[in-house]
């Protein structure tokens, strides 16, 4: 009944902002100054907003007499309806968002009511003389999302305007406290068995390892990654498509297989066994996220999965922080799947953290063993751990602009984009939130002058960006905007459902298998996706 009252409600509240939308855009209020302006609106929340504002100066720099208007939201809701509003209402020509965009995009594809204007003259190009086509300068796992098949045409209409990675933060404060200066070398974390050692050593001296709050679901960064980094690329687009070995066929079908794929009960049982007791918060399940963001901050856990905003969110509270990214700990389940041991598989990531440093390391004495009647090469293990290691959770396809389609400032919009992902762009976007952050068109902030001034924590999150591989919900793949990655969390946050209700990974995979093997769930499925 609550959540009946709840909907009702919220629709309620959805149809007067609506109403107020469309009672504003009729009074066609002059929303910028001068003679001429380039209208943005943008969301507001982790990132903030110091690096739109960076290039707005540049911009009208480089266009004078051209003033950019920007109106901030912190919903995105309240930038999604200007574009449902349409032409007639809606006076913004450039959206920034952090959200799905994907039914926009199904509508201007189709031709009969385009929403978001086709940006193939920018991936196709350069964005400044002297550089490389903007689609070539985007890392081939994150470029897929944007790629829109048309007929024969691959078309784009969104683009990322954040280099978004999502990982495993740690308080250097607490760990050299509590394990001692060298606690790196002692612990190096390189797979989740050797993690575990570290995390029974936190918890031996009385540190909590990690914090939550039940109403967030930040630990699926960490699942993510771990199912990834088992099944590889190829097997998180297979779940996305519907795609699972079919013995009777002996090939790849479309078949309800893909909620038992093995990498998504390894990743589960990981999980599983970092949420107890010992290792936990204690009160994690009755505070809220920003108080779990806060204690993390403060010391009461050691770890904690967040995106590299936390340092821009938090800094002014905690200035004199020491929070920096750690690597996701490798699933040692990878390697008995790859048939090399545990100690086989940690030398394995010491090689392909030496490779994706951009060393040429020598390989490790490693001996693969028969896996279901067949033997890996060393090659072929080295090769498949130097992919995983650099895995990274993202929603950088979230996080993307778009142009509406019937901006009569079409011109000066591209001129934005382009300025943004170009070699200055780029610059002027990092350096003014500090490193934090970065956009993913391979600049190098490294090489900068000024690059050497930034935080421990901007170094640490470009470390990892800088060789990233990327997962994402594929909402570009048949089932990606209606399939989830597990229906659990529609009871709580598959952390409360392991740590609050004493869960095992076995009953988290199960809802997905019972859920889609009762009635016509699964047919009503791919009905949705067209493949049924």
């Amino acid at each position: 009944m609550k959540k009946k009252l709840l909907r009702l409600i919220t629709a309620a509240m959805a149809a007067v902002l609506m109403v107020s939308v469309f009672a504003g855009c009729q009074k066609k209020e002059k929303l910028y100054t001068g003679d001429f302006g380039l209208n943005i609106i943008t969301i507001n929340k982790g990132y903030g907003t110091d690096w739109l504002y960076a290039l707005k100066e540049e911009f009208e720099g480089m266009y004078p007499g051209i003033t950019v208007n920007i109106k901030k939201e912190v919903t995105d809701d309240n930038i999604t309806n200007k574009l449902d509003a349409g032409e007639e209402y809606c006076q913004y020509d450039l959206f920034f968002t952090g959200t799905d965009l994907a039914k926009y995009i199904k509508t201007s594809v189709s031709g009969e009511e385009p929403v978001l204007a086709e940006l193939s003259d920018i991936y196709n190009n350069p964005a400044a003389a002297g550089e490389k086509n903007v689609i070539d300068r985007l890392d081939e796992s994150l470029a897929a999302t944007f790629k829109i098949k048309n007929g024969e045409k691959t078309e784009y209409y969104t683009m990322p305007w954040t280099q978004g990675i999502n990982g495993l933060l740690y308080n250097g404060k607490v760990m050299r406290e509590k394990l001692g200066e060298n606690w790196k070398e002692t612990y190096p974390c390189r797979t989740t068995e050797e993690w575990m050692d570290l995390i029974e050593a936190l918890a031996a001296v009385g540190q909590y390892a990690f914090i939550y709050a039940a109403d967030t679901q930040y630990y699926q960064m960490l699942y993510n990654a771990w199912w990834t980094q088992y099944e590889g690329l190829e097997g998180i687009s297979n779940y996305y498509s519907g795609l699972a070995y079919d013995a009777a066929y002996d090939k790849m079908t479309v078949n309800r297989g893909i909620f038992q794929q093995q990498g998504r009960l390894e990743a589960m049982k990981v999980m599983g066994s970092i949420m107890k007791v010992p290792y936990v918060y204690p009160d994690s399940k009755g505070i809220d996220w920003n108080s779990a963001q806060t204690y993390f901050m403060s010391g009461r856990s050691a770890m904690f999965p967040n995106g590299d905003w936390n340092n821009i969110e938090m800094g002014k509270m905690f200035p004199e922080n020491e929070v920096q990214f750690m690597k996701v700990p490798v699933v040692s389940a990878l390697g008995t799947k790859l048939g090399i041991t545990e100690d086989e598989l940690c030398l394995a990531v010491d090689y392909a953290d030496k490779v994706l440093a951009g060393e040429e390391p020598q390989k490790p004495a490693i001996v693969p063993q028969e896996v279901a009647g067949k033997t890996l090469t060393v090659d072929e293990v080295l090769e498949a751990v130097v992919e995983v290691r650099s895995v990274v959770d993202t929603y950088s396809n979230y996080f993307t602009a778009a142009i509406a389609a019937w901006s009569p400032r079409m011109q000066y919009a591209k001129e934005f984009l382009r300025l943004m992902v170009s070699d200055k762009g780029q610059e002027i976007y990092s350096k003014s939130v500090n490193g934090n952050t970065t956009l993913p068109y391979g600049f190098d902030i490294s090489k900068t002058d000024w690059y050497a001034g930034v935080s421990d924590f901007a170094k640490s999150r470009f470390e990892i960006a800088r060789g990233a591989t990327y997962y994402y919900a594929h909402t570009e793949l048949p089932l990606g905007r209606d399939l989830m990655a597990f229906r659990a969390v529609f009871q709580a946050p598959i952390e409360h459902l392991f740590y609050g209700k004493g869960w095992t990974a076995e009953q988290v995979i199960d809802v997905d298998v019972t859920y889609y093997n009762t009635g016509t769930n699964w047919n009503s499925l791919l009905e949705l996706a067209q493949l049924g």
